[in-house]
């Protein structure tokens, strides 16, 4: 049978080596248990395990004591609503609420009022970005008579803000925005658009710990009853309120928009709430707190093991303590 050779110009490289691995020679030094030698190399070691902590301590920022995050809260209407005008002079004043009790002792300043209430939830994931108000107060009294002058309104919505991020323990919170609105020329209309904001005392507790306790689930109204129905005006009971809670809400109002006029029998407001993605601050728990600082403790490691590498590594080259070198090209004593 023929025999197959291989041409002479393929030979050559069929008989080339092909690197497959490599490991460079390395020289040994070596040392007495009790030795200088060995007391560097232990002292090498402590540092670079020790010496970061106060570095990366005396730098700043190593202990994360307070941490936020983005969140935006599911609010509800609790239905609980307090309306107080003002005509002319003050006893023109007037009030209204959803407190049968309250309604009550208004007696004769009562205005009835019609309130429709929805919400807005764009993205349909459950939480509302907007919630609307839209009030209609009368201006004519009951037995008739010419429509009274409103010069002013303010009005106190309650509202319910729920928090479950998972960073942070999830709670809620029971409270009431304020929004007002006063011209010297009698007004029509009145449109007031403003966001809610979450105002804290001191930051929530992490996801780990049980909460604090925030704010009873008192009635919002029930700070607001005296005998007149209402000595305290609606800014003095929000702020009794906010001033008792550890949370509360409040809205940070836009500019208003009060269309001056006289002829209409009732007095058209709109409360527009709005409701953004804001920061919430907690304090982050223990496992978060060694996870952030670990990272700064190795920010600080590699740069100083590059350093006392290099210094361990010129006192011993250089004869600074008394080593024994081995070399791997010198042949072993026996």
């Amino acid at each position: 049978p023929p025999v197959l050779t291989p041409r002479p110009h393929l030979r050559g490289r069929c008989t080339q080596h092909m690197r497959l691995y490599s490991t460079p020679l390395a020289t040994t030094y070596h040392a007495n248990t009790a030795s200088c030698a060995s007391l560097c190399t232990l002292l090498y070691a402590a540092a670079l395990l020790l010496v970061p902590w106060p570095l990366a301590y005396a730098a700043g920022g190593l202990w994360l004591k307070e941490a936020s995050v983005r969140e935006r809260p599911l609010v509800r209407f609790s239905h609980e609503v307090l309306v107080e005008g003002y005509g002319a002079g003050v006893e023109s004043r007037f009030g209204w609420s959803t407190s049968f009790e309250l309604n009550d002792a208004l007696a004769h300043r009562l205005r009835p009022c019609e309130l429709r209430a929805w919400s807005d939830d764009a993205d349909r994931d459950g939480v509302p970005e907007e919630l609307h108000f839209a009030l209609s107060v009368p201006l004519v009294p009951e037995g008739g008579g010419d429509p009274l002058p409103l010069h002013a309104l303010s009005v106190v919505v309650g509202l319910v803000a729920h928090y479950g991020d998972d960073a942070h323990a999830p709670f809620s919170v029971h409270g009431a925005v304020l929004a007002e609105a006063s011209s010297p020329l009698p007004g029509a209309r009145w449109r007031q658009t403003g966001e809610l904001q979450l105002q804290r005392s001191l930051p929530l507790e992490a996801h780990t710990e049980p909460h604090r306790t925030v704010c009873a689930d008192t009635p919002l109204l029930g700070h607001a009853r005296s005998a007149d129905g209402l000595a305290l005006t609606v800014a003095e009971a929000v702020e009794l309120q906010r001033a008792a809670c550890n949370e509360t809400l409040w809205l940070a109002p836009h500019p208003p928009l009060w269309t001056p006029g006289t002829a209409a029998t009732s007095f058209e407001a709109e409360l527009t709430v709005r409701v953004p993605a804001a920061h919430v601050h907690y304090r982050p728990s223990t496992a978060e707190l060694l996870k952030l600082a670990w990272v700064q403790f190795l920010a600080l490691f590699w740069p100083l093991y590059w350093l006392l590498s290099c210094l361990l590594g010129a006192c011993i080259q250089h004869g600074v303590v008394a080593t024994r070198a081995h070399s791997p090209l010198k042949a072993k004593s026996m």
